[in-house]
């Protein structure tokens, strides 16, 4: 996956949730477009502390780094149907 592909889809307004698959067996949900900054080559998730109080701005309790050529498959919610 190329850093373009990439942004592409965590520009997408409105944002889409997204399951990135890494060959090491890893899923990672990204739930959120602050949650994610795409770099030259490389991904930065930043996974917040669960169950705080200001989800506005969470306090962070790690970052995974992942080399984009490592991304083997990228999944996008489906929009969810009008009632």
């Amino acid at each position: 996956m190329t850093s373009a592909d990439l942004q592409k889809l965590v520009g997408q307004k409105p944002f889409v949730p997204l399951r990135l698959y890494v060959s090491d067996g890893t899923v990672h949900e990204i739930r959120s477009r602050e949650l994610i900054w795409v770099g030259t080559g490389m991904a930065v998730l930043v996974v917040p502390i669960p169950d705080q109080g200001n989800a506005d701005k969470p306090l962070i309790e790690r970052t995974i780094h992942i080399d984009l050529r490592h991304i083997v498959k990228v999944e996008t919610e489906a929009a969810q149907p009008s009632p």
